[in-house]
């Protein structure tokens, strides 16, 4: 394991066949993007079940 360092940017991969995380209604997560470091982030959106 790796301690992130302030001001340092990575390069993480996280495989969502093993991992599912259900944001609230008005959540918001922040991703870092410039042009030296584009990012791309991806969520389905799925209905609730019942």
């Amino acid at each position: 394991m790796v301690s992130a360092k302030k001001n340092r940017v990575y390069k993480i991969t996280v495989s969502l066949w093993s991992l599912a995380m259900a944001f609230p209604k008005g959540h918001r997560i922040t991703v870092h993007h410039s042009d030296r470091y584009p990012s791309r982030l991806l969520l389905p959106v799925i209905k609730a079940p019942r």
